[in-house]
């Protein structure tokens, strides 16, 4: 890694932490963390199980380290329920914490690394900077500290083609696209001959171009059979350090995954499942961010941000034109007139629902259903006595139903919601209707009035109340 001047590292700790911290032996300037080689920000509780279990090992890497004179040090931040709580159990700790009465910083944290459940353990530099966000695992090796990440061009600098090994030339002034993936999971090998069709298209095209798989396989077998499938390059099987600080970097929460990079390795899109399957994948390509898409070819950030969704999947064509026509000029004015920071919460990604992608999804969620189940491709008929899945048209859970399917789209229909495809649609279904999700606010969501005809001004003036607190918070089902 690389350190910054002393002084960025004073602020940026005490950015993070505030100015002091809880101390064994009293407070404790955070500036001081600064250095330290490592700060592990330890997200515990001691109402959690896993937390009990796993803070005498940390604390045993901790007191280890330490006597090896390693620059290591640790900060609890407590999930604790009261102050008699978070004092019973710092006392088995024997690191500095969080104040449990500084609860801004606490939540401050909790939301700058999107902590999703405990124990997490991040590991930062002296100057903030990202080392691992799956400090759990690093900690297991502490031969390995300081646990610096390896850097893009190391991780794949050795990679595999079909006729043998190669090296970092194989990817040199392309766009690269990382393929999480697994010969498991149906959903991959649903989407794997499409992406090899349309990875040839782009070869064809003369885009320079270049996929490289990273394997979930379970043994070199499986990842074997399943690469035989691919015309591309692979990260080795055996480099499954390669593959877990990949997902890591990437913050892989499932696959299918296609992560789009320029030819430096800086991110174009984490999304680039949904890119690359577009009618237009050839004209988009390297998939530079929009101003505005389609849930049908992308979704990324709907989940991180506050997201605009006007869904006109049922409206008529040129209604879809016209919807299309006020979404794209609302994003373009917002991204050439970016809200002020610290001016509060604003719209920062919008989508149109003209048809496909998790439409049917985001309607029960927000409960905009309208009775009408559509799909763009035909479902194969699967049965029934399955377990672990959910119907895209009802929202309910599809466990020992009939189950109807198109794999590639990881779309599923339960025999009820099938029956309905093709049904009459009423006129009241086909008018668009605009929502504002802001999942990261515990799922909240916040509907159009009822009866407002969707226009450029009316889309425009329900963006400014919500920016004005003006708006009525709804919770996601």
């Amino acid at each position: 890694y690389q350190r910054r001047v002393h002084g960025d590292s004073f602020l940026s700790m005490e950015a993070l932490f505030g100015s002091t911290l809880l101390g064994k032996s009293g407070n404790v300037e955070s500036a001081s963390l600064a250095n330290n080689q490592v700060v592990g920000i330890y997200f515990s509780a001691h109402w959690c199980p896993p937390c009990r279990r796993f803070t005498p090992m940390l604390a045993s890497t901790y007191t280890t380290l330490r006597g090896q004179d390693k620059q290591f040090e640790v900060v609890f931040v407590s999930g604790d329920q009261d102050q008699e709580q978070f004092n019973e159990y710092y006392e088995s700790m024997p690191w500095l914490a969080v104040p449990f009465e500084n609860q801004s910083t606490r939540n401050a944290l909790n939301e700058k690394f999107k902590v999703q459940g405990i124990p997490t353990l991040i590991l930062v530099d002296g100057s903030g900077n990202l080392i691992s966000k799956d400090g759990r695992s690093k900690v297991q090796s502490p031969e390995s500290f300081p646990w610096t990440p390896r850097s893009m061009q190391q991780i794949l600098g050795s990679l595999q083609s079909k006729s043998g090994p190669v090296g970092p030339e194989a990817l040199h002034g392309k766009t690269v696209g990382l393929y999480f993936s697994a010969h498991w999971c149906p959903p991959c090998r649903g989407f794997t001959p499409k992406l090899a069709t349309n990875y040839s298209e782009l070869k064809e095209a003369g885009k320079e171009f270049e996929i490289v798989f990273v394997s979930s396989d379970r043994d070199e077998g499986s990842f074997n059979e399943y690469y035989e499938t691919m015309p591309w390059l692979a990260l080795p099987f055996a480099d499954r350090a390669g593959k877990d600080e990949l997902s890591s970097l990437f913050e892989v929460q499932g696959i299918p995954t296609l992560v789009i990079l320029n030819p430096d390795f800086s991110v174009i899109t984490k999304n680039g499942r949904g890119s690359i399957s577009a009618p237009s994948f050839i004209a988009d390509f390297p998939y530079h961010p929009k101003p505005f898409y389609d849930l049908s070819e992308e979704t990324d950030g709907i989940d991180s941000n506050v997201s605009l969704v006007v869904f006109a999947d049922l409206a008529d064509a040129a209604t879809k034109l016209a919807v299309k026509q006020h979404v794209a000029t609302l994003a373009e004015r917002a991204a050439s007139h970016p809200a002020a920071a610290g001016s509060g919460k604003s719209v920062t990604k919008f989508f149109t629902a003209l048809g496909g992608g998790p439409i049917n999804r985001i309607r029960s969620l927000t409960k905009c259903t309208t009775g009408v189940v559509s799909h763009e491709h035909p479902l194969t008929a699967r049965g029934a006595g399955t377990r672990g899945w959910g119907c895209d048209g009802c929202g309910g859970d599809g466990s020992g139903k009939e189950r109807f399917q198109c794999e590639p789209c990881n779309f599923d229909l339960c025999g009820e919601c099938n029956a309905k495809l093709g049904a009459p649609v009423a006129t009241e279904a086909t008018l668009p209707l605009a929502i504002i999700l802001d999942l990261e606010d515990n799922g909240g969501f916040y509907k159009m009035a009822a009866g407002t005809t969707v226009t450029l001004d009316s889309l425009q003036a329900f963006c400014a109340q919500f920016a004005a607190g003006a708006l009525t918070r709804q919770q996601c089902e």
